[in-house]
């Protein structure tokens, strides 16, 4: 099953190579330690803003910007910056995996007065379910994450759906058709796509212009 509920990543299946994923919530003026045995460790900011050492390295993370650690073991302090001055508390969203190189982004999906199968992206592979949203049906040459932090809806994986909220993650293998046509409001969540190797192909893709997916049947 590539859903993983409620920041349960112990249950990634064994070809994930996203490994751990957190929230941490911790008080401006705070510092915590960030450390795991993995190759790659990167956050984002869910609310506030932050101060991290990386081995000496000192910068600023605002509130929806994703910071990649040089180091296996950083130091994040929540600090009072405009306009998060009122806000008490720093939430952010840890990620750490074996991945040589991975670009990682958060998205953003939502009810559409005029949904169809389709992104700024483009024409999704076609698909006759329901929708809700503006968001096309797709396969990478590579493995993806999907890690819900706010929100809730329902995504697609080789037509079958599930409810995802906060702290789901949905794994899709190479190949594998997914897509998100519903959304039951205003959903947040941070994409993790590994970056191609070799003659893997770049970005979404769709059958009728890139050719019929071939998904990895080891990576269900």
């Amino acid at each position: 099953m590539p859903l993983i509920k409620n920041y349960e990543y112990q249950k990634l299946p064994a070809w994930s190579e996203l490994k751990f994923f957190e929230k941490m919530c911790f008080h401006q003026g705070d510092t915590v330690v960030l450390k795991q045995d993995c190759k790659k460790l990167a956050f984002i900011v869910l609310t506030g803003a932050c101060e991290v050492d990386d081995g000496g390295k000192r910068t600023i993370v605002k509130v929806n910007e994703v910071y990649k650690a040089d180091n296996m073991e950083i130091l994040v302090k929540g600090i009072f910056m405009p306009p998060f001055f009122f806000i008490k508390n720093v939430d952010i969203l840890v990620v750490a995996g074996s991945w040589e190189d991975a670009d990682i982004n958060p998205f953003m999906v939502n009810i559409s007065d005029y949904p169809s199968n389709e992104s700024a992206l483009g024409k999704g592979t076609p698909c006759n379910y329901y929708r809700n949203t503006n968001f096309d049906h797709h396969y990478h040459d590579f493995d993806e994450f999907w890690i819900i932090y706010e929100g809730s809806g329902v995504v697609q994986e080789d037509n079958v759906f599930y409810e995802v909220k906060e702290g789901d993650c949905l794994a899709t293998g190479v190949g594998h058709h997914h897509d998100f046509p519903v959304a039951h409001g205003i959903v947040h969540a941070l994409a993790i796509e590994l970056c191609p190797k070799e003659n893997q192909r770049q970005g979404h893709l769709w059958e009728q212009i890139h050719g019929k997916a071939v998904p990895d049947p080891k990576k269900m």
